[in-house]
């Protein structure tokens, strides 16, 4: 490819502005042959990536076409081994880092919303002993768990780390300290619920905004006696106080309430009746708080009002539709059923990278080319490996291929909003309570 027909194919000019040449040398990267720059090294295996079923001979079919020669599989393994594999590592450490080119509506009193989840993919037995799953007397898994944090305002993730299925949620509560800066909110479900790393969210100047976990004691901050939840919702209203919360950490912290509706709590009471495990079976008390959203935050009331929780809250579903869009659209959870660790973490990586860019560049694209109708990450990532593998291969047809990139990438017009319309919606409302 020439200079001119790589400023018409989005994925290799967003790799192009990492200084690869310099993150290769940092990796101890260097081609085989010399036709194969460290851009076209990345090029090649973010393409091969969205591949439904992506292989060393697949990857090095990419490489061969994109790079106008031909290389062995076995070639492609021993640079992934020396140096390869790194510098993929590393490309998306740079691609995370960079600013965002074209930020969505900002929160009103809050720099960036951070959202906190993992997604897992299942793998070949094989790798067990790098990435252990679930297990019982009978029969153990191998699984790769990928922790992310993905910014609401800028539209595009900020942070992933690979580790195994065994390292929970829990364990990974504290991650989002590297990253989260002074003014930032970070929404998180249950299972990232540790009073520690809530203490901390703050101490750095920035919010959290969770759900109560049932169980957790809450005292009064002024006289320190135990209160008891179910009656403090004991009305058909919403039920904002301060609060400690823990036993022993008593963390100062704000509790919001917000009632339900009485098909949405009837439908999780029904729901915790059926529970095999008896030890759950719910109590009269437990029952009654089911109908209730129990959330936490320690945003001051001027800076998040209790009438806007549940809905800012609910936008943390965005993630997941993002991670659906993963495996149903790019396949990440397709693995070859032989696979070293060195290939699987390149893959892995390369799938990373380019939704980084996705996000990053592609989308932004998109919404400045027709402004009036909003992306759908699923549809875009079903139709991304296509697009963007051939104009990787034949840039002559990129502008056909993006027109209709654009074109078949956009929600549908209904009635119900989507999750982008919502968000919009709500930074209206909370501009207008500021």
């Amino acid at each position: 490819m020439n200079k001119s027909d790589a400023e018409t194919t989005l994925l290799k000019t967003a790799l192009e502005s990492l200084d690869l040449e310099g993150l290769s040398k940092e990796s101890g990267w260097s081609p085989k042959s010399r036709k194969v720059t460290a851009l076209g090294w990345c090029l090649s295996l973010c393409l091969a990536c969205s591949h439904k079923a992506p292989s060393l001979r697949v990857a090095a079919t990419f490489m061969g076409l994109v790079n106008a020669l031909t290389v062995s599989k076995q070639a492609l393994h021993k640079r992934l081994r020396k140096g390869g594999g790194k510098l993929l590592e590393k490309a998306l450490g740079a691609a995370l880092a960079t600013k965002a080119r074209c930020a969505g509506k900002g929160l009103a009193g809050f720099a960036r919303v951070l959202v906190q989840d993992s997604t897992c993919i299942a793998l070949p037995k094989s790798m067990e002993a790098h990435y252990p799953g679930s297990s019982n007397q009978y029969d153990s898994s191998a699984v790769m768990r990928i922790q992310s944090v993905y910014d609401m305002v800028a539209n595009r993730f900020v942070e992933f780390a690979l580790g195994p299925y065994t390292r929970n949620d829990q364990a990974a509560a504290s991650d989002v300290l590297d990253i989260v800066e002074e003014g930032d909110l970070v929404l998180r479900d249950l299972g990232y619920l540790t009073f520690d790393s809530l203490r901390r969210i703050g101490e750095s100047g920035a919010f959290y905004l969770s759900r109560y976990m049932s169980g957790h004691k809450i005292y009064d901050p002024d006289t320190g006696a135990e209160l008891e939840l179910a009656d403090l919702a004991s009305a058909s209203r919403t039920v904002e106080v301060e609060v400690l919360l823990g036993a022993k950490a008593r963390l100062p912290t704000r509790l919001i309430a917000i009632p339900l509706k009485e098909e949405i709590a009837n439908r999780r009471r029904q729901k915790a009746k059926g529970n095999r495990d008896l030890r759950r079976a719910p109590d009269k008390r437990a029952l009654h708080l089911l109908g209730w959203q129990i959330m936490l935050t320690n945003c001051p009331k001027d800076r998040l009002a209790a009438s806007l929780v549940f809905e800012l809250y609910s936008m943390r579903w965005r993630i997941e539709t993002i991670f659906k869009s993963w495996k149903s659209g790019l396949g990440i959870d397709s693995t070859p059923t032989r696979v070293s660790k060195a290939t699987l973490d390149a893959t892995v990586h390369a799938a990373l990278l380019r939704v980084t860019l996705v996000h990053a560049v592609v989308i932004p694209w998109l919404e400045a080319r027709d402004p009036t109708r909003k992306v759908s990450v699923c549809k875009l990532m079903d139709l991304i490996g296509i697009c963007a593998g051939l104009a990787g291969i034949d840039p002559a047809a990129n502008e056909n291929l993006l027109e209709n990139l654009s074109k078949h990438s956009r929600y549908d017009k209904r009635k119900r909003k989507n999750t982008l319309e919502r968000w919009d919606q709500l930074v209206s409302e909370m501009e207008g309570l500021s």
